[in-house]
């Protein structure tokens, strides 16, 4: 086994692997792998703002603002900050999952 490979083998997320890699420097590919990986399966969507911080993401891409004014750039500065939190969030969202003990009968 390779050190990107999964370590849980009952896990329902789809971990990535080494493999998994190829096409990563396309940003459709980006944004869809992020979609499908996190969003789709509600790792990335937060209690209380839903889907909120994933959309920054997928306006951003979609449609990026081309107004390169200190407004614009203090907006994305944020929206990028809150996406980094979000996706603290998930991530120990998805480890607290991992170590859920299973209960058989």
């Amino acid at each position: 086994m390779s050190e990107y490979e999964p370590t849980h083998e009952d896990t329902t997320y789809d971990e990535p692997t080494y493999e998994d890699h190829g096409g990563y420097d396309d940003p459709n590919v980006i944004v869809d792998e992020f979609r499908k990986r996190f969003v789709d399966t509600q790792i990335f969507v937060d209690k209380y703002h839903g889907d909120q911080f994933s959309r920054y993401l997928f306006q951003r891409h979609e449609a990026p603002d081309t107004r390169y004014t200190a407004d614009t750039a203090h907006k994305i500065v944020e929206e990028a900050n809150l996406f980094i939190d979000a996706s603290h969030k998930a991530h120990a969202k998805w480890q607290a999952s991992q170590q859920a003990p299973v209960v058989t009968q």
